[in-house]
């Protein structure tokens, strides 16, 4: 039995399409170049044209876009398909003009991130407010250490704390009773660092010894360690 190729039903019409006008051009005798343009290539949205001229294929540069947060393709609107296309530019497989790189690239670093690429897509989705966005720090550093967001169980068992990268602590003790609490990074008067939290009714310190370690300063020997996000 022959074995058969499948060939994406766009991605044949697409070069049908360009042998035809590359036929036409070459039938001319004119030597101009033959565009195929506003091609759609499986589904990921408008890709630069396909240029022929003289029997050479070659790229067109990307379009040009209007300035607009988030929109990628230049239609006005900021839809799940300009996150698909910033996170195709993030992976470095799409390349687009310069104004829809700026556009995506919301806190205005130089380049696009996959963060990035989700934001938009809850932007798109109505999960965010605004475009304003804010990238959040992957650890939270106390001193040379750093401690993971995440939650931490202690070495007695008798509680666990959760850390967020947005500020906040929910500490769950062993019976299920929860309390809630904001955390910061402190300076004591000769300058060691440590984890504060305030639980609302008073504020505990925790000493940081290691990446992803902590000491209970109120109980003494109790330390937390990291077991996951």
């Amino acid at each position: 039995m022959h074995k058969m190729t499948r060939i994406h039903r766009a991605g044949a019409l697409t070069l049908i399409t360009a042998l035809l006008l590359l036929t036409l051009a070459g039938l001319s005798g004119t030597g101009a170049a033959a565009y195929v343009s506003n091609v759609d290539f499986c589904g990921y949205g408008v890709r630069p044209a396909i240029v022929f001229k003289n029997g050479i294929v070659d790229q067109r540069k990307p379009a040009e876009v209007a300035p607009m947060r988030g929109d990628a393709d230049g239609d006005g609107k900021v839809l799940a398909k300009d996150a698909r296309l910033a996170l195709r530019v993030s992976a470095r497989l799409e390349t687009l003009s310069a104004q829809a790189v700026k556009n995506l690239d919301l806190d205005s670093d130089g380049k696009v991130s996959a963060a990035e690429a989700r934001w938009i897509l809850r932007y798109s989705a109505k999960l965010e407010k605004t475009l304003d966005f804010i990238r959040k720090p992957s650890k939270l550093t106390v001193g040379s250490y750093a401690l993971s967001f995440g939650r931490y169980e202690s070495s007695d068992g008798m509680t666990t704390l959760q850390i967020g990268s947005d500020g906040s602590v929910t500490q769950t003790f062993i019976d299920g009773m929860r309390t809630s609490g904001k955390w910061s990074v402190v300076t004591d008067s000769i300058g060691q660092k440590f984890m504060q939290i305030d639980w609302g009714d008073g504020t505990e310190n925790y000493n940081v010894y290691a990446n992803d370690k902590f000491s209970d300063a109120w109980r003494g020997a109790v330390t937390y360690s990291y077991v996951g996000a």
